[in-house]
């Protein structure tokens, strides 16, 4: 029995040991970059105008398989021209540069046609990283050349690049598209943004992070309590008239409650209604604080001014109407 159990142990032993040189040379075989392939072919499968291309090593076999190692595009017409649409790009974790060989072969094969595609995953995530370094810009703000050596889609050369934010209906997140056509012969190519305004939009709702504190858009919560304090505000301008009012009655002896009525009717008249203690000023006008008063800007009368010089005029234009 004994010799038995020595024997299948010994059998079990020699069995590992026998496995192990073999997964060494399988993972060996895996070639570590594009750059090891020696004598390779570009296998595509076509699905009418859909199609997925693979790359297939005469030494190494199909280089990925199943998840891995391929691009999907299709060709199509838009805008009355023929165009490529790429719409996945998987590389091999294994194996560096199957991807960009990918790529370039789709751009070789159709040179002659403008080629769409959506940014997603690290291409995407670098370009709006670039992008963050400027927020917010301005509408005149076209020129994307900063991403050429940061962003993978836009290191080819001889390319004018189209960047194009999709924003969602809701203002929530969105697509960014890029289309690329062949630069005039000569050329390193351009790389332009045809929304600068919509790709911030998109930057803020789906990668706030990448954004300097200070210039990031403010939240819901952060507009409810800037609300509230623009109320406040509003209140103690009302406080601010009322004492003014007083005070040049007295001195002026003009009657207290017809300046008052003027000083109301003056803010009224760049701020809205302010009710009963002046804080429905707020829905027309931006209350900044300066000082012990204010600089305030109106939303309906499109102009700014400072509270205290603002009711010092009114007050003293009702005296010289009133003597």
């Amino acid at each position: 029995m004994q010799h038995v159990l020595r024997r299948t142990l010994l059998f079990v032993i020699l069995l590992s040991l026998a496995s192990v040189p073999t997964a060494e040379a399988d993972k060996d075989e895996r070639p570590a970059s594009v750059k090891d392939l020696k004598s390779y072919k570009f296998v595509v499968e076509s699905d009418d105008n859909e199609h997925t291309m693979r790359i297939k090593d005469k030494n190494f076999g199909l280089i990925g398989g199943g998840k891995s190692g391929f691009i999907k595009y299709r060709v199509a017409s838009w805008q009355g021209k023929d165009i490529v649409q790429i719409n996945m790009i998987e590389g091999v974790k294994e194996t560096r540069g199957v991807g960009e060989l990918l790529k370039k072969e789709v751009l070789r094969r159709y040179s002659g046609r403008p080629i769409l595609s959506e940014l997603v995953s690290v291409n995407r995530t670098k370009l709006l990283k670039v992008w963050a370094k400027g927020y917010p810009h301005s509408a005149g703000d076209k020129d994307g050349k900063m991403f050429r050596d940061v962003v993978p889609a836009m290191k080819f050369e001889g390319f004018d690049y189209t960047i194009s934010p999709k924003v969602q209906r809701s203002g929530v997140g969105g697509r960014i598209e890029v289309k690329m056509e062949a630069a005039r012969k000569g050329s390193k190519g351009s790389i332009r943004i045809d929304d600068p305004i919509g790709l911030d939009k998109i930057l803020a709702t789906t990668e706030p992070e990448l954004i300097r504190a200070k210039d990031r858009p403010k939240t819901a919560k952060d507009l409810k309590e800037d609300d509230r304090a623009n109320e406040g505000a509003a209140k103690k301008a009302g406080d601010i008239l009322e004492k003014l009012a007083d005070k040049v009655s007295s001195k002026e002896r003009v009657k207290e409650k017809d300046l008052l009525k003027h000083l109301w009717d003056a803010m009224n008249d760049e701020c809205g209604q302010g009710g009963r203690d002046g804080s429905g000023w707020a829905k027309k006008c931006l209350f900044t604080a300066k000082g012990r008063s204010y600089v305030v800007k109106s939303t309906k009368s499109r102009s700014s001014f400072y509270l205290d010089k603002k009711l010092a005029e009114e007050a003293e234009e009702f005296v010289d109407d009133n003597r």
